[in-house]
Order: C-alpha cells, then structure tokens, then sequence
C-alpha cells in the first residue's frame, strides 16, 4: 500500500541542523591477532532537526504544525523535506544572485511581423553563469573547474552543494558536495574540490539545495505562554521509496 508523503508546511525555520548522515556499522576484533575489522550494520540514512517558532510567517506557525501532526498520524505519513544551508544563512542568501543560474522559458510572441526559423535550440538563461568542467586537480580530489564567477570572492565554502547541468541547456543535473573553501582569481575563476566525482561540464550553481523524504520521529508539544513566542522541536529520519511496498504517493495539502 502507498504512503503518503506530505509537503512540509510553508513556515520559517529558527534554527536547524544540518542532514547528518547516520552510517551504523558493526566493530569486531580478531581473537587471535586483535585486527580490527569493521562492517556496515544498516542503510546509511539521514536524520535532521528543525525549531517552527509558533509564531513564525503569519503568526501560523503553530497551526501549521498542529495540522502536520494530525496528517502524519503519529508517523504513518512521510513529509518532503528540503535541506538548508550548513554554513551561515545570510552568506548564502547574500551569495545567491551571484553563483546560480536558471532556464527561462520562452513563449513564442503572438506576432505576425516576427518570424521564426527551425534550427538549434537556444537556451535563456537569467541570473550568473557560471562555466565549468570536471576535473581531478593536482592532489587528485575530484573538482570543478570554474569561470565566469565573482572575481575574488570566497565562492564555495565546505558543506555547499553544487549541481552541475551537463549541458547548459539540462533542466536537471547532478550534485556534488564541496570539500574545502574556494575563492576565485582576479578573472572570476577556480577550482573547487569536491566530496564526489561530477562528469562533463556545463553550467554550476553553487549552494544548491537536495530534497528527500522524511519520517518525523518527534514533535514536541508546545506550551503557549500568556506573553511571547513559543517553539515546536521536530526531529527527522530519512526514509527511502524501495522501503514502501507500494511507494509512495506526494501530497501538497497547502497550496
């Protein structure tokens, strides 16, 4: 049978944690020569928290999350969430203009004067472009090598996500995480190493985010004072679609 998988509530966060990767893994020692030996115990998955003050956005916040609690039935039900920054927030939403790019869509103007001929498709792009190509560098870590970025400007910082559309044109792409701060040269290049090998090259937006689906373990209740603000703790575990016999069917209840 299907779950349903419930798109969080469109509410601010005060605080959060980073998606930690839990890898649990079983450690055993050699009786006769004391080597140690090291196996995996289960699926690596991801586990999150996240603070929704009451009064977040509308002063809705806790009507929101009351609402996210009754859907999720004390966790029968899943919810979609989005990852947020592992570095400062203001750094990237000071950033984001500046190192990411996306596709226009074009509509054909109702024109008679104007005249299109078939050919190539060319793609619209707003925002910066930012070029670039996968390489190993000279330490051999797989990374970016990139053009058309700020010039010296701390561009990629570790923890970042980048996703990299091979070609300009892909309306989807392939993410890599950042391994170590890269600042651009004088003529807006770089090279940024990363935690995982990208292919091709194309255009890259730098601090991107992922998306993945989660069982909430815990919420808290949440006492409202007679004065001031008030919080809902939340804690989740990612949960995967080849889990769910019949997978899982997305819901978006607040649109």
């Amino acid at each position: 049978m299907a779950v349903t998988v419930f798109a969080f509530p469109p509410v601010r966060f005060s605080a959060h944690t980073p998606w930690i990767e839990r890898a649990p893994v079983n450690v055993s020692r050699s009786f006769f020569t004391g080597a140690r030996m090291v196996s995996a115990a289960q699926r690596p998955r991801r586990e999150t928290e996240l603070v929704v003050a009451g009064l977040s956005g509308d002063r809705d916040g806790a009507g929101y999350m009351e609402n996210l609690r009754i859907l999720l039935k004390g966790g029968v039900g899943l919810v979609r969430l989005t990852s947020r920054p592992v570095n400062w927030w203001l750094d990237d939403v000071r950033l984001r203009a500046r190192r990411q790019s996306e596709l226009v869509d074009w509509t054909v103007p109702d024109d008679p004067s104007v005249e299109w001929l078939a050919g190539d498709p060319v793609p619209w792009l707003s925002g910066r472009v930012i070029y670039a190509t996968a390489i190993t560098d000279a330490a051999g870590f797989p990374a970016l090598a990139i053009t058309n970025a700020p010039a010296l400007t701390v561009i990629a910082r570790p923890g970042d996500l980048v996703t990299l559309f091979s070609p300009i044109s892909a309306e989807s792409g392939t993410t890599a995480r950042v391994m170590t701060t890269a600042r651009t040269d004088d003529a807006g290049a770089a090279e940024i190493r990363l935690m995982s090998a990208l292919s091709g090259s194309g255009r890259v937006n730098i601090g991107t985010t992922e998306t993945a689906v989660f069982e909430m373990v815990s919420m808290s209740d949440a006492a409202q004072p007679t004065k001031g603000n008030w919080s809902y703790n939340l804690s989740f575990s990612e949960v995967f679609e080849d889990e769910v016999p019949g997978g899982f069917v997305e819901v978006d209840p607040w649109r």
